[in-house]
């Protein structure tokens, strides 16, 4: 008696309706509960092998929404019946035109000058797709069969497919219905307690074998969650937030990086230009200086020596790099010397799409702005990056290019599984960047890495796409 005393009220309602084969419609419509509670019910009680259940899929049809309005030979015909009428008025009827054929060549109509007239036969006609049509949704006779095949012909009615359950009692289940299935209370409610009515009462047995559902409680999107203590990290490390717009124009994202814009450089951006945008404005006092550095240089650089275009200049794209961000604030009057700065920057590049590259990334980057900074601190800065954010000991930092930095280099750090992996680039800004926007006689160690791999690194994934994953099940077993 230990299984009975542990079904649920849904079981003990469905078992005892079981003494011969039933469909979860039949066992609904005689239990009165919802066919969800149904097959719910059916499902535990298959666990305890007090039933099977026999899936089958079967194919009917049901009418379309063409087939809905009726059959249109019947249509046709009913007009005409009544009166003659024009070709082109009955042609307004949905399959209008392919009735007027069809009910021509059975000899039914006669077409005389553009009007349609009834025959004396008429009257009398009937349409076995008709009738077929009124009995959907059915699985169509034997003798219906070249009927449903021309309505499914013309679009009136559709093929679909169709699953039934159906439960079977087993011989425990069997037991259990003929020793009766008493009365019990499910629950101990605060009332029992008080008035001491749960005395006597036959309370249902905890089964604690059965398969309870998993609950998942709400958490942060993981990565979402990385970033956010990337940020708090650099905030603790005594770096001030900067940032700018996604839209940007070809003057900050390149032009104010002193990127020649005649120069292959640009190739590696690939940037996503927006159509008919119109020019950015830029301050033209900073334009100024930035067009001199191009075209003269700055304190005995020759600069570019080229025609500086003002109108490519202020062109708008999605921003293919976080150091625009840097740009701005050199150029910013809130900039301060001595100064940290960082900013966490969505950026966009054409690419191709593999486990470790997508077309739009996340892109942390930043500068340290003072007097006789050197490549030594850059280095002893890079590698206490990526010790704090990557968590590994193992970096190595190679010599690299970047058109706005002299000189470069570039961060990897080892992955256990996909092994060495760039982290970023870093260099001293250029004199020809830095005298133009700020304006002083500083350096500036500029840095700038790829946080979306950084997040590979700490939440254990092998493929880039799983970052920004909607997948609720991986979502669910992902680690924060």
């Amino acid at each position: 008696m230990s299984l009975a005393q542990s079904l649920h009220p849904l079981e003990r309602q469905v078992l005892p309706l079981l003494k011969t084969a039933k469909t979860v419609p039949e066992l609904a419509a005689e239990s009165g509960l919802p066919e969800v509670s149904v097959v719910r019910a059916l499902q535990w009680l298959e666990k305890k092998k007090l039933v099977t259940t026999k899936t089958s899929k079967e194919t009917h049809f049901d009418a379309t929404e063409r087939g809905k309005q009726g059959l249109p030979e019947k249509a046709v015909l009913e007009l005409v019946i009544q009166r003659p009428q024009a070709i082109k008025d009955l042609g307004q009827i949905q399959g209008g035109q392919a009735a007027i054929g069809v009910l021509r060549q059975q000899g039914l109509i006669t077409v005389n000058k553009g009007n349609v007239e009834a025959t004396p036969e008429a009257s009398k006609a009937t349409f076995p797709e008709e009738s077929l049509l009124k009995k959907m949704p059915c699985v169509p006779a034997k003798d219906d069969k070249a009927a449903a095949l021309s309505l499914q012909r013309r679009g009136l009615i559709k093929e679909e497919s169709k699953k039934t359950v159906k439960a079977f009692i087993t011989d425990a289940g069997k037991k259990i219905v003929q020793q009766g299935l008493a009365k019990m209370a499910d629950q101990l409610t605060p009332q029992m307690l008080q008035d001491g009515s749960w005395k006597g009462k036959n309370f249902r047995r905890y089964d604690l074998t059965s398969v309870a559902p998993r609950l998942h409680g709400g958490k942060l999107q993981p990565y979402k969650k990385f970033l956010d203590s990337v940020r708090k990290q650099f905030i603790s490390l005594g770096f001030q937030e900067m940032d700018g717009p996604i839209v940007e124009s070809d003057f900050w994202d390149m032009d104010a990086l002193y990127m020649p814009q005649f120069h292959s450089a640009r190739d590696i951006h690939e940037g996503y230009y927006v159509k008919n945008a119109p020019l950015a404005d830029i301050d033209s006092g900073v334009m100024k200086r930035v067009k001199e550095a191009h075209e003269k240089g700055v304190k005995g650089s020759t600069g570019w020596q080229y025609d500086f275009d003002i109108d490519h200049s202020k062109r708008q794209l999605l921003r293919t790099q976080g150091t625009a961000c840097s740009a701005r604030m050199l150029a910013s009057k809130d900039l301060k010397i001595p100064g940290k700065y960082f900013a966490m920057s969505r950026c966009f590049r054409y690419d191709v799409i593999d486990a470790t590259h997508l077309p739009d990334f996340n892109q942390v980057e930043g500068i340290v702005v003072d007097k006789n900074l050197t490549l030594r601190h850059m280095i002893g800065l890079l590698k206490q990056f990526a010790k704090t954010f990557a968590h590994t000991e193992e970096v190595k930092v190679v010599p690299g290019y970047f058109p706005f930095t002299e000189p470069s280099v570039e961060l990897f750090a080892k992955h256990p599984d996909l092994g060495w992996i760039e982290l970023g680039g870093a260099g001293l800004f250029r004199p020809e960047l830095v005298q133009p926007l700020a304006q002083k006689d500083v350096q500036v160690l500029a840095w700038g890495i790829g946080v979306d791999r950084l997040g590979m690194f700490n939440l254990g994934i092998k493929d880039i796409r799983n970052l920004f994953s909607k997948d609720l099940a991986y979502l669910r077993k992902a680690k924060v």
